[in-house]
C-alpha cells in the first residue's frame, strides 16, 4: 500500500507497468482497478465535482469491498 498526497498524479515510478489516461492518472476500470495490473488499485485517482475527500472515501470503500470478496 502506498499513500500519497499531492496536487497531481505521480505514477512515474510504476514505469511501463501502467498506462496513463489523458489527465495523467493510471488507466483503470471499476473506478479503482488498474487496467494493466489486476492486483493494483488506485484510491483517489478519480476526479469530479464532489471533491477529493469524497472521491477518496468512495474509492476506499470499493477497494475494501473487492479485497474482502477475494
Amino acid at each position: 500500500m502506498i499513500f500519497a498526497t499531492g496536487y497531481r498524479a505521480a505514477v512515474g515510478m510504476l514505469g511501463p507497468l501502467v498506462q496513463l489516461d489523458r489527465c495523467g492518472f493510471a488507466r483503470r476500470h471499476h473506478r479503482v482497478v488498474s487496467d494493466e495490473q489486476r492486483d493494483l488499485y488506485f484510491v483517489g485517482h478519480n476526479y469530479g465535482i464532489q471533491g477529493g475527500l469524497y472521491n477518496i472515501g468512495r474509492d476506499a470503500r470499493i477497494v475494501a469491498s473487492r479485497l474482502s470478496a477475494r
